[in-house]
């Protein structure tokens, strides 16, 4: 939801602007309007020459500002907001020169209103300069500050180790992977019928990580999540920003984050996920409303397997309220952090080779102002590691935004401002951007990239940088990875400290709404988008992630949109019913798309005319050869068309997921596409066999192939080596789940290269000695729904880690000996993690 008043980042907001890009504006309109040369000519030129030069000394003014300056802020505001007036009059004349020159109105004329604001603006910048020149010389004899953030993005390629927190790491792994009681008691009937629940004797156990805000609690939750012992033993995990969650949606967001961990799973009723399954859920960050959470949660999590977890974080005060449903000894609290630890983790960032005396006294000082919490150190660390001198860290150890602490609620305060004095301008402006957006925000990157565009698309060289803006704030952890890819979150104690005074609210300066009228980037959650009328109108739209074809939005909306790029899902493509139609789509000359998905509705039974037509339909709907992600969902033909059996000219093409197509007989050639990596089939009832024809008649074929992965294809008996010729040479992990029939598949090929193997309700393809003899590399192994002998009497196991065995029917036959699983570390039977030092044979 948009609020009514847009509040933008100020710190440098209007100094950074890139007048220069909108005076390049001004004077297109003042060339294509004889009405404006007589009276704006002089004017402009001023405007011109004044925005450079105070633009300049603006951002060298807002370098130094300092906690001991603060009495020139208002000062400064003032002539930003000059600045951001003539921002909005060159918005305004560009719109009106778009308008005539696309004939809206052939009528419209410039009128003196904009010309006298020009000339207004023009002399409030120019009698601000003398202003301006006199707080920046006062500003420089207080400091001399350099820019030391946001000059090199230093985004890291390795997770850091948690410090100070083993004792409870091992706890809590223990209590997870060794479940053996419930531990959830239902909470007193007042209480109860307030919440709406009722007895919570048949929940998962619930274990709660508790502390002050900034002690590392959700580091801690994910460090138990992301952990390869519980990776094993939990069918299905889950994780869920509870604090971001709206009242009554809970269980919606439940269901959401365990479809996410199952990328392929199509499967939407929440019962029908946990069925049967032992699952593992993290609810982060609760507030006071726990009670009515656990009541909401109540009709699904108990669906799940004995064992389940739900793992639950929440700060002290919070905890306090939920001491009644669970039990003292499924409860760890986080303490503060010595400063020993503090200071270690400071080392982390400094990249020092060697100990220096002067340093470390420096850096156990600064460790010692952090309160005892993580999070502080982990944001002042970079600071320290981007100059390794005495004087840097003296500056920052002796800083005046220490003695805010005791002054304010928020202990991050003074580390906050710290840092963001030795910001770039443009990382200030970004910083205070990203500080609008609601607690408990998850920001995905390249949504925010365009949020940031729309807002600040007018600054000089910012799409370029864009990227790089987001990658700095990682990488001095102002902005958290979340579990899922490309997510990141910005922690509520960072946030409250950004000051207030660096926010600029749009209404209260009467900036106005911005005119939309030539979008480039349109975004609205669902497939509410598929509803604006002739969207097709919008030629210079570049990301469409949703089109859902209906009576009133054809495809033929598509031809038009000739610039679209990034990822595009194509839905309700039974609605097309001729080729010509189709083609008109142009899909094939969207030559920036790297994703695109074409989806049938499969809960409507095709008729027997079906199959041709969607054949002719999927012809025209060829992809451009640029695509790197191909997703065909529903599809209704029994053969794919020529441009899927000539497909080797999709040279940037890397994954390929086919699923859902009930009438498909045979597969393309897929082993001729030269950088496929990826490769997922499901739900393909009518598939028998897969052989030859699916490798391609020439070269080796899935040269680039690292994953393959079979599901639930039910009338498939074999899967055929190729004769002759080599096959998969780069294969690392084969999947193959819910083929019953399987009776053949060509293991042996990839022994060589073969790293994971899972296998589950897959006939008997395990059965027979030595079926895994050779595979030397395989380090997991992954069996379920096999009630034959799994045979793992083959010396050449040597580097096997990871057993998982689901069935109670399933037998291990080690052939007599165990050397040959000497680097078995975990092994998992029926979901109980057995740990390497304690396997016994």
């Amino acid at each position: 939801m948009v609020a009514e008043s847009l509040i933008v980042g100020i710190v440098g907001w209007f100094a950074g602007s890139g007048i220069s890009t909108g005076l390049g504006k001004l004077r297109s309109i003042y060339e294509d309007h004889q009405e404006l040369k007589d009276g704006a000519e002089k004017n402009l030129r001023k405007l011109s020459t004044l925005v450079h030069l105070v633009r300049e000394r603006l951002r060298e003014a807002d370098r130094r500002v300092t906690a001991a300056d603060a009495n020139f802020k208002p000062s400064l505001l003032v002539i930003k907001g000059y600045v951001s007036e003539a921002e909005d009059l060159l918005d305004e004349l560009e719109v009106k020169k778009i308008l005539i020159k696309g004939e809206v109105s052939e009528n419209l004329t410039m009128d003196d209103k904009c010309i006298k604001r020009l000339k207004t603006v023009s002399e409030k910048l120019d009698g601000s300069r003398a202003d301006l020149e006199s707080i920046l010389g006062i500003l420089k004899s207080h400091n001399n500050y350099e820019y030391l953030i946001g000059l090199h993005p230093r985004l890291s390629t390795t997770s850091k180790p948690v410090h100070g927190r083993d004792t409870q790491i091992e706890q809590l792994l223990d209590m997870v992977l060794h479940n053996k009681s419930n531990s959830v008691h239902p909470p007193e009937s007042t209480e109860q019928e307030e919440a709406g629940g009722r007895s919570c004797m048949g929940h998962p156990r619930l274990i709660l990580i508790q502390g002050a805000a900034g002690v590392g609690k959700t580091t801690l939750a994910q460090v138990i999540y992301n952990h390869h012992f519980v990776k094993e033993a939990f069918g299905i995990r889950g994780w869920v920003f509870v604090h971001k969650c709206a009242e009554g949606t809970i269980c919606e967001s439940v269901v959401q984050s365990f479809k996410a961990e199952q990328q392929h799973s199509s499967e939407c009723n929440p019962a029908s996920i946990l069925e049967g399954k032992r699952f593992l859920l993290v609810l982060d960050d609760i507030q006071l409303n726990f009670l009515n959470i656990w009541a909401e949660l109540s009709s699904i999590l108990t669906k799940g397997k004995q064992g389940s977890i739900v793992l639950v974080t929440t700060r002290d005060h919070v905890a306090e309220r939920m001491g009644k449903i669970i039990e003292k000894n499924d409860c760890i609290s986080l303490p503060h952090l010595p400063e020993s630890t503090l200071w270690t983790i400071l080392k982390d960032h400094t990249l020092q080779e060697q100990e220096n005396e002067s340093l470390q006294s420096i850096g156990q000082k600064i460790a010692g102002k952090l309160h005892g919490l993580p999070l502080l150190a982990e944001l002042i660390g970079p600071l320290l590691g981007q100059k390794l001198n005495v004087e840097h860290w003296t500056n920052v150890s002796d800083s005046i935004w220490w003695k805010y602490a005791v002054d304010r609620d928020n202990l991050a305060f003074p580390s906050v401002k710290i840092v963001c004095e030795y910001f770039t301008l443009p990382l200030k402006e970004c910083l205070c951007y990203c500080s609008i957006f609601p607690s408990g925000y998850l920001f995905e990157k390249n949504r925010w990239m365009h949020k940031w565009m729309s807002n600040f698309a007018h600054q000089e060289g910012i799409e370029s940088m864009k990227e790089l803006f987001l990658d700095e704030l990682i990488s001095i952890s102002f902005l958290k990875p979340v579990h899922w890819k490309n997510m990141y979150a910005m922690h509520d104690l960072l946030r409250e400290s950004i000051d207030r005074d660096e926010l600029y609210d749009a209404t209260e300066r009467g900036r106005g709404k911005r005119a939309l009228d030539h979008h480039r980037i349109i975004y609205i959650k669902g497939c509410t988008l598929s509803l604006i009328h002739k969207i097709g109108q919008l030629t210079n739209l570049q990301e469409l992630e949703e089109f859902h074809v209906s009576e009133k939005n054809q495809i033929v909306e598509l031809g038009n949109l000739k610039k679209l790029g990034g990822q595009l899902c194509i839905a309700n493509l039974e609605k097309v019913s001729l080729k010509d139609v189709a083609h008109k789509a142009e899909l094939c000359r969207k030559t920036n798309l790297k994703t695109l998905e074409l989806k049938w509705n499969n809960s409507i039974d095709p008729t027997s005319s079906d199959s041709d037509n969607c054949r002719t339909i999927l012809e025209a709907l060829e992809p451009p050869r640029e695509l790197k992600e191909l997703k065909i969902q529903g599809y209704r033909g029994s053969t794919f068309p020529k441009w899927a059996e000539t497909n080797q000219d999709f040279k940037c093409l890397e994954s390929i997921h086919i699923s859902h197509c009930k009438n498909l007989g045979c597969l393309p050639p897929l082993g001729l596409i030269p950088n496929l990596k990826f490769l997922l089939l499901a739900d393909l009832p009518s598939i028998e066999k897969i052989d030859d024809a699916f490798y391609g008649n020439y070269g080796t074929a899935f040269q680039s192939l690292e994953e393959i992965t079979f599901q639930r294809m039910s009338a498939c008996d074999g899967w055929s080596a190729l004769e002759r010729r080599k096959s998969m040479p780069q294969l690392k992990k084969v999947t193959i789940e819910s083929c019953p029939k399987l009776k053949e598949a060509p293991l042996h090929c990839f022994r060589e290269t073969l790293l994971e193997l899972v296998l589950s309700d897959c006939g008997s393809i395990l059965m027979g000695e030595g079926c895994l003899h050779g595979f030397r590399k395989l380090k997991h192994l992954r069996v379920c729904k096999y009630s034959g002998a799994i045979n793992l009497s083959c010396p050449s196991l040597t580097s096997l880690s990871v057993l998982n065995v689901s069935n109670d029917g399933s037998k291990i036959d080690l052939g007599g000996g165990t050397e040959q699983l000497q680097n078995l570390r975990c092994l998992v039977i029926n979901g109980e993690v057995l740990p390497s030092n304690k396997i016994k044979w």
